[in-house]
């Protein structure tokens, strides 16, 4: 059920100062983490998250330990993973309901909390032994709650509950999730949370702002020469090469999902010849996949109707040669997880259902899972190709492909939803779309970008800046150690 969680890279604060702009912030860190360790007095933080392998925290956490024990504080990792199906289907449902899911029932019965209540009572027996009275409890995701919450009562210590989920509304469901997780969450001294909109009133006068941030020199977020986006897309079976290149083939290629849902060799989808409009993100229904099918298809198709006359001619060819891609993981690796599976078959029906000329202009691609380095790789030569990065979602609780997009310099369009929100201004740092559900919007998002090359510089850089100055690890390390200083 438990596990101490691998973490591979050893970073130092110096190695952030390649990154422009950072030097202000990175020596207010070091005076930060300085500060926080004279306050700590050598208590170890204890780091608990879920093992789901997905969102913010599986994306986080490696860079954020690893800082945290670069600025000379002892962090330990732990991850749960349940040892019953249900549990975990039922931590599944938790995030949704926390997300507004409207297509679920809110209703958490008896035996939903029955089930949570000894899972964490398991989980919470098998690591009290190795916590100390005065280490510092950092608790990340729903479904270790209950967990953190144990250990707390148990041992004593400051514990800190880290949520980066929530609706900037409230609904039935998202009031049945807070009812539900109310009494685990009660006992910790501090939660942490995005943003003000996602605080449960139970947690007034005890909650801080921490933003998630995305990692610069993750192998994801790395700078890459155009040399190495090529031969990265080369070596991941994307584009074909021309000529010899120092590419070594990965371990894995991509796939390319047939009308069939069957994945065969991608072949040469001349990405590196047309504009290509991207979404990467897992399979999930919430993550507006199908609608933005949709919205691509009924832009081509005001095309070819003579619609968009009023373009000019290099505009009008811009989209008639226009690429939609989707990219997430290998549906082999989804395992038993029925709303992953369910979302897939849902964007396959989608595309098999368009007309095949327009169906040759939508590539949905099967990334490989089995190497976390290659597969970080290819998103990040697959995003630094794109004209433009879209995040269709209909509910985002933080949106990361919106950070790294705005990170990059790649022009980007996001749902003006919950998370999303707080991350993109409309028309200064890219495009909202204001129904992320509705094909005709999602359509008149890309017109306007695809129709303005000037806009889309300035929405980049201002992107950039802003996440720069608010979106990167170093700030959330920042927020974090100051609260650790404040609360030790």
């Amino acid at each position: 059920m438990l596990q101490i969680a691998p973490v591979d890279r050893e970073l130092q604060l110096a190695e952030y100062e390649q990154v422009p702009g950072l030097l202000t912030t990175l020596a207010e860190l070091r005076h930060e983490a300085q500060h926080a360790v004279k306050r700590l007095r050598q208590r170890r933080v204890i780091v608990i998250s879920e093992a789901s392998g997905v969102g913010c925290d599986a994306e986080m956490l490696p860079s954020l330990v690893a800082l945290l024990r670069a600025c000379g504080i002892d962090a330990q990792w732990w991850q749960h993973r349940p040892d019953d199906a249900r549990a975990v289907e039922l931590n599944r449902r938790l995030r949704r309901l926390v997300l507004g899911d409207a297509a679920l029932a809110h209703t958490l019965d008896d035996e939903d909390a029955a089930l949570f209540q000894a899972q964490a009572q398991a989980a919470a027996r098998e690591l009290a032994p190795q916590i100390a009275r005065d280490d510092v409890l950092l608790v990340h995701g729903i479904g270790t709650a209950a967990i953190g919450a144990l250990l707390k009562r148990e041992r004593r210590t400051l514990a800190l509950w880290r949520c980066t989920l929530g609706l900037d509304e409230r609904k039935p469901q998202t009031r049945a999730a807070w009812r539900f997780l109310k009494d685990h969450l009660t006992p910790y001294d501090r939660g942490l949370f995005n943003c003000a909109e996602y605080i449960p009133q139970y947690f007034t006068n005890r909650a801080s702002l921490v933003p998630p941030g995305v990692d610069p020199l993750s192998d994801k977020n790395r700078t890459l020469s155009l040399h190495q986006v090529v031969g990265t897309l080369c070596s991941a079976g994307l584009v074909e090469p021309a000529a010899s290149i120092p590419a070594r083939p990965f371990s894995g290629t991509a796939q390319r999902v047939d009308r069939e849902g069957r994945l065969r060799d991608p072949g040469e989808l001349e990405l590196l010849h047309r504009p290509l409009v991207l979404q990467i993100s897992r399979w999930d229904r919430l993550k507006g996949m199908v609608p933005l099918i949709e919205g691509f298809a009924l832009l081509k198709r005001r095309l070819a109707a003579g619609e968009l006359r009023d373009l000019s001619e290099p505009e009008q060819h811009r989209i008639e040669i226009a690429r939609l891609v989707l990219a997430s993981t290998d549906p082999a690796a989804l395992g038993d997880d029925r709303e992953a599976v369910a979302a897939f078959d849902e964007v396959v029906a989608t595309c098999a259902a368009l007309d095949p000329e327009l169906a040759r202009d939508v590539c949905i691609l099967a990334l490989p899972a089995g190497s976390a380095r290659e597969n970080a790789l290819i998103v990040n030569a697959l995003q630094r190709a794109a004209s433009v990065i879209i995040q269709n979602s209909l509910r985002e609780g933080f949106g990361l492909t919106v950070a790294e997009a705005g990170f990059k310099g790649v022009p980007v369009i996001g749902s003006a939803t919950s998370g999303i929100k707080l991350q993109l201004r409309h028309e200064i740092d890219g495009l909202l779309c204001d129904d992320p559900a509705n094909p005709d919007a999602v359509a008149d998002s890309l017109l306007a970008l695809f129709c303005d090359p000037e806009a889309c510089q300035r929405y980049a850089a201002s992107a950039q800046r802003r996440v720069l100055a608010e979106f990167l690890i170093t700030s959330q390390l920042q927020r974090l150690l100051r609260l650790l200083s404040e609360l030790a």
